[in-house]
């Protein structure tokens, strides 16, 4: 983790990304299907580790069985399906 909160802070210090202090004001969502078969949840999780190691405005779901897809509750290709365009009704 020393290593990935170096390299943001890096990429903070040259300006290739904003200021790290933004994230502050704002909220960050992740969200992982748990039937994604092109990014594994474990990165999700991951990611959300990282998010907190800047900002306590972090809110991770991956709990959900879906494919690789933004879900809905109203429209969309059952969850388990990944085609265009991506969206899952779950």
């Amino acid at each position: 983790m020393d290593i990935v909160k170096k390299n943001i802070e890096y990429l903070e210090s040259t300006e290739v990304i904003d200021k790290i202090g933004n994230l502050s004001s704002t909220w960050v969502f992740l969200f992982n299907g748990l039937l994604d078969t092109e990014i594994p949840v474990s990165s999700g999780k991951f990611s959300e580790l990282v998010w907190k190691e800047f900002t306590t405005n972090v809110k991770g779901n991956f709990t959900i069985e879906s494919e690789h897809n933004m879900v809905t509750d109203f429209y969309g290709w059952k969850c388990k399906y990944v085609r265009k365009p991506w969206i899952s009704n779950c």
